[in-house]
């Protein structure tokens, strides 16, 4: 086993599995190994190269999508969810002062905000590259359903409940139209946030945390129910996208020993 020293050596992935002799296994029970023979240096790119690279994978995702069956059921969904605009705001309405509703509204408000926070800083966390990965994917997807969200706000100029104009008012691509009901940014970015760990670690309870969001919007009187639930397709699509984009990118780490510089792939 000593002789395999110059060509063989461990990079632990997970550093809580490390054990104290790798090599135990080969009999070689006196050679010391040193810990992080292998350090990551740029496990996945450059920032601004990674983000290129996952934009572009993300739109080989997208060509993939059948955006006819896609379109179909994101219709039906909206229709069925419009049919509760109106009762829902009324309901809203006449309880103001319910402390049950503004516990929601309190919680639900920040959490997009605080969820594509921490998915930053994980980004940083190089301990665990599928974290990381899943987080870096977690705030592209926010940022993207941001933008599409509010692309969508100035093309449809919907009016929010509170103006009491009626969940039947537009005014389509109005230039003041940047801060109108639909859809609903906060709902956007709390479902683009969650949807990758959901998927990742298989967590569908994050749905659950991602509809305070959706209730907090409606509670307070800022959006429809139809809106919530466009905002939530919205992200739920980006997070998926760039979710399947940082998995299929197949980007290799690179790692250099002591004797060696070596390229490794996840194949999972």
């Amino acid at each position: 086993p000593a002789d395999l020293m110059p060509t063989v050596s461990v990079d632990w992935i997970n550093p809580g599995a490390r054990t104290n002799n790798p090599l135990a296994m080969l009999d070689d029970t006196e050679l010391a190994v040193k810990p992080n023979v292998l350090n990551t240096l740029a496990p996945e790119g450059r920032a601004l190269s990674r983000v290129a690279g996952d934009f572009a994978n993300a739109g080989r995702v997208a060509l993939d999508v059948d955006w006819v069956q896609a379109g179909l059921v994101t219709g039906g969904v909206l229709f069925a969810s419009s049919k509760l605009d109106k009762r829902a705001d009324q309901f809203f309405k006449d309880h103001p002062n319910n402390q049950a509703i503004r516990n929601i509204k309190r919680v639900g408000n920040v959490l997009p905000w605080a969820g594509l926070a921490g998915a930053a800083a994980l980004t940083l966390d190089t301990s665990d590259p599928t974290r990381a990965r899943t987080s870096f994917a977690a705030v592209e997807a926010g940022a993207s359903a941001l933008v599409l969200a509010t692309g969508f706000k100035y093309a449809v100029g919907r009016s929010r409940p509170q103006d009491n104009l009626g969940y039947s008012h537009f005014n389509a691509f109005g230039k003041d139209n940047g801060n109108t009901a639909f859809p609903s940014r906060h709902s956007a970015a709390a479902w683009a946030v969650v949807t990758p760990y959901a998927l990742q670690y298989d967590m569908p309870w994050l749905y659950g945390a991602a509809m305070l969001t959706n209730l907090a919007r409606v509670g307070g009187r800022d959006h429809w129910v139809s809106d919530t639930v466009a905002g939530s397709l919205i992200g739920y699509g980006m997070g998926r996208l760039f979710w399947e984009a940082s998995r299929n990118k197949n980007m290799p780490h690179v790692m250099v020993g002591r004797n060696s510089i070596q390229l490794a792939w996840e194949t999972n």
